[in-house]
């Protein structure tokens, strides 16, 4: 069995055996790079405090968001169909929908230049990619923990 197989598998069991409590966060991943959700996801499965959805096609954010009432939103920038800062547009002009943080993912900031507690531009808080899992948890908890912190 490869490493695929193996790491799909156990997705697919977590999502079977998903278990949500009042004290469980819900995160929402959305980047059109399959690999980079699914392994975000395995990386904050570990956590039992965060519930975890993907969505890979940008176009069904919104609808996603909607069914699944994630509490944070870590977004691509770069997506094909509609980049992360229109689903951003989208999200804070849904009355239902305006009061998720988001912390984006991009390319276009290199770790030195994002830091390793991200960066913020233009009320948002951006994380360079490829930036470390525990990285990645770290900002989320930080964002969902602290109400002090920068809401994008």
């Amino acid at each position: 069995m490869t490493i695929v197989r193996i790491a799909v598998l156990i997705e697919s069991i977590a999502a079977q055996m998903e278990y949500v409590d009042e004290t469980s966060h819900r995160v929402l991943l959305v980047d059109d790079d399959v690999r980079i959700t699914r392994r975000l996801k395995l990386s904050l499965a570990r956590n039992t405090n965060f519930v975890v959805k993907t969505e890979n096609n940008s176009l069904k954010v919104l609808q996603v968001a909607r069914e699944f009432s994630p509490d944070i939103i870590v977004l691509d920038l770069y997506m094909p169909g509609k980049n992360g800062g229109a689903v951003l547009g989208s999200l804070k002009a849904d009355p239902e929908l305006r009061d998720i943080k988001v912390v984006f993912l991009t390319s276009l900031l290199t770790k030195e230049e994002a830091g390793e507690h991200g960066k913020t531009i233009s009320g948002n808080l951006y994380m360079a990619k490829p930036t470390e899992d525990r990285i990645i948890i770290n900002i989320i908890r930080d964002q969902l923990t602290n109400p002090d912190l920068l809401a994008a």
